[in-house]
């Protein structure tokens, strides 16, 4: 019941207060659990690296960032990496890294300086740093081909490419073959070498860094274990999910520190297919480098009309024509978008957009008159999902079959419109109508000339939802609102919808 759910809203606090979906046990669950599960991952010396999977508009941005001060209130150091904000380069590690010392910053302003317990802060991030930038940025090999350049004239991959090919360029005519072949044994080595350098660096880091939050936790209020938050990474380019997402199992995972990502993981699984070919087991991939997956709970769609139409949009701020048999209770825009999006079976990405659109068209309707909801949604739906309907609504006229008929394909549900009648004190009848056959009745009304309306009024069978004609009467008769009213509706809809749409 929406009454129920007004009543949950005024009762969460905090960073929750505006949450319209409830979710905020689910992060105190979360909390819970992956401190319980880091601490066995720890003991192998290992960090955790969770998914946390929803579709996009589901809200996984709004959960995490108070899930976020949730966590920061209860003294847990906290690091949010908007992966697709960062998306500006190869370096991955380095704009994470970046982050992570960003937070740990105010953590550091609150060791202590008695007994040198800051400074030795400041020295284990200095470690941390250097050995990061020797494990992902080794110099050896690349100043050994410099030398090579400036010595000889020859560039390394042209002596591969001779040497591979049994010839010799221009280029490279003036090396003999002995030479080339000694260049590349000393190049070989190097990289062996340097190889031993970058895991002993990789090492070294981890260490430094398990040290570096073991002391902020010695000295401060500090927390076990740190969050690291990677948010957008299915907006990301594919090179640069896929690079960030093995960084942080390769390099970040430490223990004492949870990385919880939240991204779609079909996106994520079409990346890396992308990436490594279009049979990849793209989903078997992303397993290794998720320890947990966990799914957000999709709202249902009743709630989710609090996210649709947010509390700014103006469709909140104008009177919405109750157009339900007077018996109904609950009527409001939030059931109305509910019973909408469930005839269409939308999913959430289309519900936004949609909503984009009925806020748009609103702000061209009649205040005097009042909005129709229900209709102005349907309409909006039309505009995405079969806008050629849309096209033959406000061009001609439609027979109840064809409109079910053209309908079929996309409205697959029955949402019946119950109501309760009382013929007299002591009988009561329980009536019901499918949803369509209002949207069907509001058509030909808003269709209908005033001679037609006023003939409608006048006919014996007034029974919903034929008496909807009392409802809109007023305004289509009106001359001083023309183009503004509901059998203007479709063509602002037509109209609106191309400026907005994707």
């Amino acid at each position: 019941m929406m009454e129920d759910a007004v009543t949950k809203n005024v009762e969460q606090a905090g960073p929750w207060a505006d949450d319209a979906l409830f979710r905020s046990g689910l992060a105190s669950y979360l909390t819970q659990s992956l401190g319980s599960q880091v601490k066995n991952y720890s003991h192998a010396g290992k960090g955790l690296t969770v998914a946390l999977d929803a579709e996009w508009g589901a809200g996984k941005t709004f959960f995490v960032k108070r899930w976020i001060e949730d966590l920061r209130t209860a003294e847990y150091p906290v690091v949010y990496f908007d992966a697709w904000e960062n998306d500006v380069g190869d370096e991955a590690s380095v704009a994470l890294m970046a982050s992570i010392f960003d937070d740990l910053k105010s953590w550091k302003a609150r060791v202590p300086l008695v007994d040198g317990a800051r400074k030795r802060t400041t020295e284990l991030a200095k470690r941390a740093t250097t050995k990061l930038r020797k494990a992902i940025a080794p110099t050896a090999t690349v100043l050994a081909k410099a030398v090579l350049k400036k010595m000889t004239g020859v560039a390394f991959d042209d002596v591969v490419e001779a040497i591979g090919d049994g010839g010799a360029s221009n280029d490279v005519s003036s090396l003999s073959a002995s030479d080339a072949e000694d260049v590349l044994d000393r190049l070989f080595e190097l990289k062996l070498r340097e190889h031993v350098s970058r895991k002993a660096s990789l090492k070294a880091f981890r260490e430094s860094l398990v040290d570096l939050l073991a002391h902020i936790q010695e000295h401060t209020p500090a927390r076990s274990p740190m969050y690291v938050f990677v948010d957008e990474l299915d907006r990301c380019r594919p090179p640069y999910a896929m690079k960030l997402l093995e960084e942080i199992k390769h390099i970040f995972g430490v223990p004492g520190v949870v990385f919880v990502v939240s991204t779609n993981l079909a996106q994520l699984q079409s990346s890396a297919r992308s990436m490594y070919g279009a049979d990849f087991d793209g989903a078997g991939y992303l397993k290794r480098l998720f320890d947990r997956e966990y799914v957000l709970p999709a709202p249902n769609n009743l709630s989710y009309a609090r996210i649709a139409i947010p509390t700014e949009s103006r469709i909140r701020r104008v009177t919405v024509c109750s157009w339900r048999p007077k018996a109904v209770v609950g009527d409001s825009v939030d059931r109305d978008w509910a019973e909408i999006a469930d005839l269409f079976d939308l999913d959430l990405r289309s519900q936004k957009q949609i909503g984009y659109l009925a806020d748009e068209v609103i702000h061209s309707l009649s205040e005097k008159h009042g909005v129709h909801a229900a209709w102005l949604f349907f309409l909006c739906v039309l505009f995405f999902k079969k806008r050629s309907l849309l096209e033959r609504l406000r061009l001609s006229a439609l027979t109840l079959e064809e409109f079910k008929s053209l309908l079929a394909p996309i409205a697959r549900k029955s949402i019946p419109i119950k109501w309760v009648t009382r013929p007299n004190s002591y009988e009561s009848e329980e009536r019901s109508i499918d949803l369509l056959d209002v949207m069907f009745e509001y058509y030909l009304i808003s269709q209908a000339s005033n001679q037609e309306l006023h003939r409608r009024m006048n006919a014996e069978n007034m029974q919903f939802p034929r008496s909807l004609v009392n409802l809109l009467i007023g305004e289509l008769t009106d001359s001083t609102e023309t183009g503004r009213v509901v059998r203007d509706y479709a063509n602002l809809v037509f109209g609106a919808g191309f400026l907005i749409a994707e």
